[in-house]
């Protein structure tokens, strides 16, 4: 059994490439940030669900459903559309491990990109 996807959201893929001359680490994404993301097929996403008030609401955690087989990590940034880019926060939640075969997906936890 599967979820549909019926959301597809941009995906840019994080990586250091190198050091600039201070020795600072030199961020790039693939694509570009200022370019349309991958297409990925998702189930969709909320906002985070903690149980209590959230008192900074700058950060604005939102949680992205996606099926298994996504591939995420940290400083990834993804293109909510209608909503704006997003910084995938820690790892991935997979919960595609469960019996019978059972591969329902994932959660990635993202926070909007400054």
């Amino acid at each position: 059994m599967t979820f549909p996807t019926p959301f597809t959201v941009g995906w840019h893929t994080f990586s250091e490439a190198g050091e600039d001359r201070n020795g600072n680490p030199v961020h790039t994404w693939t694509p570009a940030l200022d370019a349309s993301g991958t297409s990925v097929a998702v189930m969709g996403w909320a906002p985070t669900q903690t149980g209590e008030p959230q008192q900074d609401h700058s950060l604005e955690l939102w949680d992205l459903l996606v099926p298994a087989g996504v591939v995420s990590h940290p400083g990834d940034v993804v293109d909510l559309p209608n909503v704006g880019q997003y910084e995938v926060i820690g790892v991935l939640q997979d919960y595609s491990q469960g019996p019978f075969g059972y591969r329902p997906g994932g959660v990635v936890q993202l926070r909007r990109y400054q």
